[in-house]
Formats: structure tokens, sequence, C-alpha cells
């Protein structure tokens, strides 16, 4: 168990083993140094995929992606017959209802395998909002869900 300094100045640095993780003091908590936190975004969207669907998260804090959303998830319950795409657009908290794509979700045709493209890493500061537009349906691709992974900035 860590035994944290009772009274910390803010931005105080505790390092408690010479070498190991550092914790840095905020004002409120103290948070870990070196590694990022996880930041899940996670959509449930049942039935059949049909195009026009939409979905979206605002952000209650800053976070980054990683390009192609790498290390993001996705299935469905049927294979697709086709290939459906999902677009990902952007909105600023300052431009709420202005929204610009960041990226994609494909489903292959006769599988529930999904492929994300994003040409950049995209970041949200917090109050920023993400969509997820179902720009190509699907006559059998059903119930798809997602997690995107991210970052606290």
């Amino acid at each position: 168990m860590l035994d944290f300094p009772s009274s910390p100045a803010l931005n105080q640095i505790f390092q408690p083993v010479a070498g190991g993780p550092a914790w840095k003091f905020d004002g409120t908590k103290w948070g870990a140094q070196g590694a990022a936190l996880s930041y899940l975004v996670a959509f449930d969207i049942p039935g059949v995929l049909t195009a026009g669907a939409v979905f979206a998260h605002v952000f209650g804090a800053n976070v980054s992606f990683p390009v192609n959303f790498s290390g993001s998830q996705a299935r469905g319950s049927a294979n697709a017959t086709a290939s459906p795409v999902i677009t990902f657009a952007k909105a600023t908290a300052a431009s709420p209802l202005t929204f610009a794509d960041i990226g994609t979700l494909t489903i292959a045709a006769g599988t529930t395998n999904p492929t994300f493209v994003a040409a950049a890493a995209p970041s949200f500061a917090a109050g920023d909002t993400i969509r997820g537009l179902v720009t190509t349906g699907d006559v059998s691709f059903a119930d798809l869900y997602l997690t995107l992974v991210g970052a606290r900035a």
C-alpha cells in the first residue's frame, strides 16, 4: 500500500521507490505519471444496421485516440452481406452542431470483422462530441457493438 503525503502541494511529485512509478497531485487527487489513463467509448446499436443511424458521445475529459483507432474493437451478431460503413465525425464544444469527418469503420462483407481508419490521431477536449453516422447500411449485419480505446490527455 502506498503512503501518500498527507498535505501535498499543487503539482507535487511523489515517487516512493527510486526508478519506480511516480504520482502527481493535481490539487484534488494523485494521478499516475508516465502512463496515460485509458478512456473507453462504447456503443451498442441494436437491430439491422441501416443508413442514417446516428450515435454520439460527449467527452467528459480531454482524450486522444491513436491513428486508425488502434486497439479499438467492433463486432455484430450477423455477418455483413455487403460492407457497411460508419463515418466518425468531431464537433467541438464551441460548435456542437458542426461536425468534421475524422475516420471510418468498415465491416468486411461476409464477416463481422472491423477495419478502423483515421489518417490522423483524433483528439477531443472535454465538451467535444464524437458522432458515428451509418453512411452505408447493410441488409443483414446486425447489432453493432464497438469500443473506441483512447487515452486521457
